[in-house]
């Protein structure tokens, strides 16, 4: 008697960790369908679940037990179907119970189309959905060994009927079978059975080679050993698919996430007992068509290679909504770890944005400094009377005096490029660092040209961007706030935005359990920030450039603030005075930055020596990294790219287009206003922007 061939699915392992795990997508061709999966549900949580959704008009779809630490828990697929076809589910059934239930359930016109069972204490328990339907009935076989799987398989087949569903369970340790037949044409198909991992995977690879897609996958441990069942039909949905099989329990949720953030909505979703833990399979298609889905894949891998790095992260909004997030490439090569979309990378001045949105924070809050004076941007930094009064300004720089908040998020203090950081530890805390710092200026006359000059000079005169501004207003965050710098922006800043991952990037040797990405020279080594560097083993500029974070939640905290949703973290009043250049009150000023606002670039930007407009943003470099975090006047696009390696210095990059101009050639990067190829990827974000049909749905 032949074997039902045998087959395994993709052998990539997924994360999922916790109870419950929520998501929305859309399906293929952009149409947005809701959905929601949850694992490690109890069975009152998981009937609690049940009905809660089901009020909600979502379907259940697939549900499987499984045992953990001796306790039956439930995963489960639920999805906004099309019709109102009637329908019911039952779960913890014997094998006379679930039965009984086929026929009960026959009586009322529903038919089952789905079976799983699953060993509590010995005995096999079943779960089962079923659907009204006018076709023949089918033919439903329960508690199979392999032979009389086969048997019934090649009998039924003889007899015109169609495998539909098949699920591998065990009895006693032994490897037991449910299916379900049915009398109806189609196109042909492939089952297996008893297949192991290895011998699973190498079936999937040779099927998917003849046009076959996985419709469904069973994986049961008999004896201890991880089998799978599973069945591919011909010429299935022409969407992008992928599956996953054995997933461990530690990894199923992350896994899960990184799918589908990038547009993958699950079909299916199976578990099963493996020794004293859990594992998953999963089937997904995507909301994109295969064509942009190749584009997006095919051109961020290839610019990989154009700019020389490692690996980067990107994430791209539509109105607020996450449209696509994911990794690219390499977060460790020598630890061979793909870069995933929750890896923490170094934004570098991107994080003077949030540096300047928790200074408008604490504005919005009506906060007090020296007791009883209200924070205003006119407030003083420095003198009498000053935020950071304590803060001994020299003589060369009493100009600085004068300077009032908003000078210093403007880069109009009157403080050079070349000032430095506060990084001499030996002087004390950050405010008698900065004093150390600040004695450590020259003078610069008028007459020079030297850029940065001249020193001193009147606050509102001339914009020099120079980090040690935000290195002060650190220190003004941490006196009014009484908080560390940190802390002040994980409370008031990410935590009310929706994110709570960032983090100060890590100082020292890489070690990969901080969550960040390892980031490389050009020359392919770390990048190593070594705590000689730097004070208090934080980064040395903190509040300038030292924020560490996926592109996912720098895209999240872009949309927190850029006036498109309500109920976003600063008034529309204090963004638009957050977005305000100084350019604008005196346009005449031409040492005065025409994009430059407050913590914020504005009006345009560009890439290998391509513009585009754009509302607000900032880019960001590091030793090992750089970012580009734009919101786009074109369509209320916004989007974040975020790299792990610094780029060649020269080379050739593709332009970015204009909309409904053909593709330029490619340019030189190393050039006046594009140094290196660094802004290469993006110039890629830009085009698929522009290109790709991207679906209706929010993944935040």
């Amino acid at each position: 008697m032949r074997p039902l061939a045998r087959m395994m699915l993709l052998s990539v392992p997924l994360l999922i960790a916790g109870v419950l795990s929520p998501a929305s997508t859309a399906c293929a061709g952009g149409t947005p369908t809701e959905w929601v999966a949850r694992h490690g549900l109890t069975p009152a949580q998981y009937q609690t679940a049940f009905d809660d959704f089901a009020k909600q008009g979502l379907r259940l779809v697939s549900v499987s037990g499984y045992v953990l630490n001796g306790q039956v828990q439930y995963a489960a697929l639920w999805r906004k179907l099309p019709g109102s076809t009637a329908w019911a589910a039952r779960h913890g059934l014997s094998a006379v119970d679930f039965r009984k239930a086929i026929d009960d359930l026959a009586k009322q016109g529903l038919q089952l189309l789905y079976v799983d069972g699953y060993e509590v204490a010995g005995k096999p328990l079943f779960a089962g959905i079923w659907q009204a339907a006018s076709a023949p009935t089918p033919v439903v076989k329960l508690d199979m060994d392999g032979a009389q799987y086969q048997a019934e398989f090649d009998a039924l087949t003889k007899q015109g009927l169609r495998l539909k569903h098949v699920a591998g369970y065990t009895q006693g340790g032994a490897a037991r079978y449910a299916a379900i037949w049915r009398k109806e044409a189609g196109p042909d198909y492939v089952a297996r059975h008893g297949l192991s991992a290895a011998d699973y995977q190498k079936e999937f690879d040779s099927l998917a080679k003849q046009g076959f897609r996985l419709a469904q996958v069973s994986g049961y441990s008999p004896g201890g050993n991880d089998r799978y069942a599973a069945i591919w039909v011909k010429n299935g949905s022409p969407a992008p698919w992928i599956a996953h099989h054995g997933i461990p329990l530690a990894n199923y949720q992350l896994q899960f996430d990184t799918d589908r953030l990038q547009g993958f909505q699950p079909l299916a979703v199976q578990a099963f007992t493996s020794g004293n833990t859990a594992r998953f399979d999963t089937i997904w298609d995507s909301a994109f068509s295969a064509e942009d889905l190749a584009a997006i894949t095919g051109t961020l891998n290839d610019s990989l290679k154009t700019a020389g790095i490692a690996g980067l992260s990107v994430a791209i909004a539509k109105d607020g909504h996450l449209l696509f997030a994911s990794g690219f490439g390499m977060a460790d090569k020598e630890g061979k770890v793909p870069m995933k979309p929750f890896h923490r990378l170094r934004v570098g001045s991107t994080s003077k944005t949030t540096t300047a949105v928790a200074i408008f924070r604490l504005i919005q809050a009506g906060a007090k400094f020296n007791g009883a004076q209200t924070l205003t941007l006119n407030s003083p930094v420095f003198g009498p009377g000053g935020i950071l009064s304590d803060i001994a300004v020299p003589a060369l720089l009493a100009p600085l005096k004068d300077a009032k908040l908003h000078h210093f998020l403007e880069h109009t203090a009157g403080i050079p490029d070349n000032a430095g950081d506060p990084i001499h530890c030996a002087s004390g805390d950050l405010p008698h660092r900065i004093a150390y710092q600040l004695a450590q200026i020259k003078a610069i006359p008028a007459s020079s040209t030297d850029p940065v000059g001249p020193v001193p000079r009147a606050p509102g005169t001339k914009f020099n961007y120079a980090n040690f501004d935000y290195a002060i207003l650190q220190a003004v965050i941490e006196r009014i706030s009484g908080m560390p710098y940190q802390e002040f922006l994980l409370k008031k800043v990410f935590a009310p935005s929706g994110i709570t991952a960032p983090r100060l990037f890590h100082i020292g040797p890489y070690d990969p359990s901080t969550g960040e990405a390892k980031h490389y020279t050009a020359s392919g080594d770390y990048a190593e920030y070594a705590p000689s560097s730097t004070c208090d083993n934080l980064p040395p500029g903190v509040g300038a450039g030292g924020w560490a974070m996926s592109a996912m939640d720098l895209l999240h905290y872009l949309t927190s603030v850029d006036g498109i949703q309500p109920g976003e973290i600063l008034t529309s009043a204090n963004r638009t005075a957050m977005l305000h250049r100084p350019i604008d009150d005196e346009s005449s000023n031409a040492a005065l930055d025409a994009r430059y606002a407050r913590g914020w670039i504005t009006k345009n930007w560009g890439a290998c020596n391509a513009g585009w407009d754009i509302v607000q943003g900032h880019n960001g470099g590091l030793p090992g990294a750089y970012t580009n975090m734009f919101f786009l006047t074109e369509g209320g696009f916004s989007f974040v790219v975020i790299t792990n390696q610094d780029s060649r210095p020269s080379g050739m990059c593709q332009p970015s287009t204009t909309i409904g101009q053909p593709k330029p050639a490619q340019v030189a990067c190393g050039g006046k206003n594009q140094p290196t190829c660094g802004d290469e990827p993006t110039a890629r974000v830009i085009d698929l922007i522009r290109t790709v049909d991207w679906p209706n749905y929010n993944l935040f």
